[in-house]
């Protein structure tokens, strides 16, 4: 069973904090889309450049044309998408990256790291929602 809040289809599982219309009309057709929570798999891996290492997960290609897709009330900076990201235990906050190859990526903190005994070339399973 839909409700319709303020012109956008949800699903009554969703707590009133976290009702598409508080969120914004992108999150809102994340929302719609089925998208607020997404789960892959990807390699990370490291860049180097200037003098810091950076470490990243690249999104499926077929999942990164669904977000690209969506349309987007606003653009926050590098047309980015905020998403609280979890791999194994560890949680934290952060955002996605769209890139000109097509894919988007993730960055993956050093505290993430170290604490998931992760590390270049490791194959990592993450989730990621959408705030």
């Amino acid at each position: 069973m839909a409700l319709l809040l303020r012109g956008m289809y949800t699903t009554p599982s969703l707590t009133p904090q976290d009702k598409p219309h508080r969120l914004g009309a992108r999150i809102a057709a994340l929302y719609h889309a089925g998208m607020q929570k997404i789960s892959f798999t990807g390699k990370l891996f490291r860049w180097s450049g200037d003098m810091s290492s950076w470490y990243f997960v690249y999104l499926p290609k077929d999942l990164s044309t669904k977000l690209r897709a969506l349309p987007r009330a606003k653009k926050r900076g590098f047309n980015s998408i905020k998403v609280r990201a979890k791999i194994g235990t560890t949680e934290w906050d952060t955002s996605l990256f769209p890139t000109k190859e097509g894919p988007y990526l993730i960055a993956v903190k050093k505290s993430v790291r170290l604490k998931e005994g992760i590390d270049d070339g490791d194959s990592v399973k993450m989730t990621c929602v959408l705030v």
